[in-house]
């Protein structure tokens, strides 16, 4: 399914201070937006939460681990070397994957209860 394009037709112009728009650009960043569709996603949500780049990179870097370890296993399996593959490993990763992703979600939910507009974890 291709994401269309949302076209605006209106401009707006306000003034910030440096820090304020260093704020706005850092919190897009880490989103991956731009700055345009930072503001407009801020407008259409209550808080937006941040989380931050290392606890994501950790939690990919081991999906990533697991899904080479899942096909290499795969591919030996369809080779016929091996019969019963052992994926205890592969299920503890995986648990650790759960667990952090439970953490973040704590996280996240601390913030919400809390008041304030955007938060960072």
């Amino acid at each position: 399914m291709v994401k269309r394009k949302k076209h605006c037709n209106t401009a707006v112009y306000f003034r910030l201070d440096d820090k304020e728009l260093a704020e706005i650009d850092r919190k897009a960043q880490a989103l991956n937006l731009t700055r345009s569709e930072f503001i407009r996603q801020s407008t259409e949500r209550e808080r937006t939460v941040i989380i931050g780049r290392d606890e994501l990179r950790e939690v990919k870097a081991e999906l990533r681990k697991i899904g080479i370890n899942v096909n290499q296993i795969a591919t030996l399996c369809n080779m016929g070397k091996i019969q019963n593959a052992d994926l205890s490993e592969t299920n503890e990763a995986l648990n650790k994957i759960w667990e952090k992703i439970y953490e973040l979600r704590k996280q996240v939910k601390r913030i919400n209860e809390q008041d304030g507009d955007s938060s960072e974890i």
